[in-house]
């Protein structure tokens, strides 16, 4: 379920990397839920509905890994967490092609029942990139 949430938030990505390139100054989203933090993008000329066939897709990546983490956007880049094999990792992708531009690892991946990987969305303040992360309590 996880793996299919994060391909799930990338092909969103995908999508939403395909408006932001089409407007003169895209306004950064550099924390979950937005400049705001409620969801509302104050962006215009966007699509009333889309196309049958769905919006074109402007590229595609894979290997990020697994996890519930959703989409930072700022500076033509786009921030998410992915986990891997035994590890989560900071993943920086690059807004307009969804190239790999850098990825960190961030520790130990969180394992539970109800899914594993990351649960946190990056924040951008400034140039300082922050990530949460998820630490099981040992009894």
């Amino acid at each position: 379920m996880a793996t299919r949430f994060l391909a799930a938030a990338l092909a969103c990505a995908c999508y939403m990397a395909t408006a932001l390139a089409q407007t003169a100054s895209p306004a950064e989203w550099f924390q979950w839920r937005g400049p705001n933090r409620d969801g509302i993008s104050a962006e215009t000329g966007l699509l009333q509905a889309w196309p049958k066939a769905g919006p074109s897709q402007v590229w595609r990546i894979n290997g990020v890994g697994n996890g519930y983490s959703s989409f930072s956007t700022s500076g033509g880049r786009l921030y998410t967490l992915g986990a891997r094999a035994g590890a989560e990792y900071v993943v920086a992708l690059d807004r307009a092609t969804g190239r790999k531009v850098w990825e960190t690892a961030n520790g130990r991946r969180y394992q539970n029942d109800r899914g594993d990987g990351p649960r946190s969305t990056p924040t951008v303040d400034g140039d300082r990139l922050y990530v949460g992360r998820v630490r099981a309590k040992l009894l």
